[in-house]
């Protein structure tokens, strides 16, 4: 109902991300949202964040995390 939606918009995170120190393998979705991506290749180190200008989930790698703006 309305009060289950005014609970779920408080609840969410303003600049959603995961950190994975280790391994994420090809196949694996990454949901934020209404938004996901899902993974072609392995990768290693890396930080999945909601890319709000364009509405989708991008990633980069764990050191260069700190230069994207949207983290």
């Amino acid at each position: 109902g309305e009060k289950e939606d005014e609970l779920l918009d408080e609840a969410r995170a303003e600049k959603p991300r995961i950190k994975v120190k280790g391994a994420v393998y090809e196949g694996i979705t990454v949901s934020f949202f209404n938004s996901s991506s899902t993974i072609r290749e392995r990768a290693e180190n890396i930080v999945f964040y909601l890319d709000v200008k364009y509405k989708e989930v991008a990633w980069v790698s764990l050191k260069d995390a700190n230069t994207i703006d949207d983290l």
